[in-house]
């Protein structure tokens, strides 16, 4: 692969908030890299962008081009270079609350680091990139835009796989993507079951993170707790930390007639701003 270039860009402003309860949305996840791009120019392209913002500023993807597969150890590191470098483009939030962040380019993102007192997002995550980076994978370079100015990134995708990773649209959360579930009640007089998860993607359709926390407690005909189900289950992405954990608080099975239960969970993004929930239920038998 031969003459992989990163050109420096201007900033782009772009807002965006991220509130735990946001509306659901359900889409099928691309399984490889060609499908994850589509999918971006489907949901977030020019046409897209203005059918949803209903003016030509939001921030898009224009298209993408491939560029060849990583065939030495050498155009490895070169590859890793350039997304890495100073002058390749990434995003930099600067706000605790994660409502604002830029396109800007690494070099300014490292300077504005200090003076802002916030860590450098694409290096937290650059070893755990780099580990999961070999020769055999395949790169694309992308073409966001937005007033009309041109922002490029570059991919790094499994073979006929999926993207591992790509310094723009990765670290961006897409809040429509995400798919919540929130239940606890009744599916018979002695069946009760409490389920609490969540999933979010970012604009190539790459999940940042996901939990579910998972209850059933069965009740006898006397009202006595019989058996309990319990599960927790999370994962996250380069730079995202993900926890889920449920347990039992109280109520022993075959001698109370009760089950008293704890969740919490936390998800922190790669600015280290830890955001989660918690609380209590107890299932009885109608």
């Amino acid at each position: 692969m031969k003459g992989i270039l990163c050109r420096v860009s201007c900033v782009v402003f772009l807002m965006w908030n991220m509130p735990m309860t946001a509306q659901v949305a359900t889409s099928v996840r691309p399984e490889t890299w060609k499908e994850q791009l589509e999918y971006a120019l489907k949901h977030h392209g020019e046409e897209a962008v203005k059918k949803r913002d209903g003016n030509e500023t939001g921030f898009y993807l224009k298209g993408y081009a491939y560029r060849g597969t990583i065939d030495s150890e050498r155009e490895l590191e070169e590859v890793k270079s350039h997304l890495f470098s100073d002058v390749a483009n990434t995003v930099c939030y600067y706000d605790k609350t994660h409502d604002a962040y830029d396109v800007v380019s690494v070099g300014l993102m490292r300077c504005l680091s200090g003076v802002m007192e916030r860590p450098v997002m694409i290096d937290a995550i650059r070893s755990d990139c780099e580990k999961a980076m070999h020769a055999g994978m395949e790169t694309i370079e992308l073409e966001w835009c937005r007033n009309g100015n041109t922002y490029r990134s570059w991919a790094v995708a499994e073979k006929g796989g999926r993207i591992v990773f790509e310094n723009i649209g990765c670290l961006i959360a897409d809040m429509e993507s995400m798919v919540q579930c929130d239940r606890d009640g009744a599916e018979s007089e002695r069946e009760k079951v409490f389920e609490k998860s969540c999933t979010l993607s970012n604009l190539l359709g790459m999940e940042l993170y996901s939990y579910r926390m998972y209850c059933r407690s069965s009740f006898g005909e006397d009202g006595i707790l019989k058996s309990v189900q319990m599960r927790a289950k999370q994962s996250s992405a380069f730079g995202w930390h993900c926890s889920a954990d449920i347990y039992t608080e109280d109520g022993t099975i075959d001698q109370d007639a009760y089950h008293l239960c704890h969740w919490r969970n936390e998800v922190t993004p790669p600015w280290d701003s830890t955001v989660g929930e918690s609380g209590t239920f107890t299932h009885k038998k109608e």
